[in-house]
């Protein structure tokens, strides 16, 4: 995969941020170096993030790095299509995990009715608002170490959940409320045996999914889910919990770097 070659196309974002989800998502399936996964999770956050930053240029345009790469500057505005909630979500939860902490600065102040201007905007209005609030409550988090997930962060997370879904569902979400309020308190043996909870349970959960489901990386790989562990760790709780739905890496985060000052 190529970093951008030409630095007026700005539409060359979302190409650039799919092509990485699927690099670290083929890495991690396949065991590849995993400081080509690193990268790749880096600068997937670091694209998707350009997008909301290049979405409106009433302002000069400003330098942005996508790696540690020179820095670019677009001219022209991002579609309005691919600035939605949902690409706001994973920029978070991919910016947190590979601590890009510009990112979740620009991202951070973005207001759900911004988002919601977009045509790609979600049906369901209010668990979608939900859903950006508790990524914000985790990017908060993670900017201010001293700062408590709880009760923003369940409040949300519970109203973003659908009313009917399968029991194994529930019971992963009841088993992530745990991990947010024994991360809060610092409790590590809560923490650890409330996650490893939750990844027993969605390891059964996807042994159910229909085949065709399967492939979808955001099944495989739970970066929402990753995101609190990594503030778990980066907050001093040790991680016991082994499991393939969590890198080793990007647990502890020694091979992400943010990129160098513009």
């Amino acid at each position: 995969m190529e970093i951008l070659r030409d630095p007026s196309r700005v539409d060359l974002l979302t190409p650039l941020a799919h092509s990485a989800e699927v690099t670290y998502h083929h890495g991690l399936l396949t065991s590849a170096d995993p400081r080509v996964c690193a990268w790749a999770l880096a600068v997937a956050a670091r694209a998707n993030t350009a997008a909301f930053v290049f979405s409106d240029l009433k302002a000069s345009p400003r330098p942005w790095r996508l790696d540690n790469g020179p820095p670019y500057s677009f001219y022209e505005r991002v579609d309005e299509s691919s600035v939605h909630s949902g690409r706001w979500v994973d920029a978070i939860s991919q910016a947190v995990v590979a601590r890009q902490a510009d990112c979740l600065i620009e991202l951070r102040p973005i207001a759900y009715d911004a988002l919601r201007r977009s045509s790609s905007r979600s049906s369901d209005p209010e668990r979608d608002r939900h859903r950006v609030e508790q990524h914000r409550a985790l990017a908060e988090a993670a900017l201010d170490p001293d700062r408590p997930l709880t009760p923003d962060y369940l409040i949300h997370a519970a109203a973003a959940r659908p009313a009917k879904v399968r029991p194994i569902n529930r019971r992963i979400g009841e088993a992530n409320d745990r991990i947010v309020n024994a991360l809060d308190v610092q409790d590590a043996a809560k923490f650890n045996a409330a996650l490893a909870e939750s990844l027993e349970l969605r390891r059964t959960a996807f042994a159910d999914l229909p085949e065709e489901t399967k492939g979808n990386h955001t099944a495989l790989w739970p970066l929402g889910l990753i995101a609190l562990v990594v503030l778990a760790h980066d907050r001093g709780i040790p991680i016991e919990v082994e499991s393939d739905y969590l890198p080793r890496p990007w647990v502890t985060g020694e091979l992400f770097q943010a990129p160098a000052a513009s």
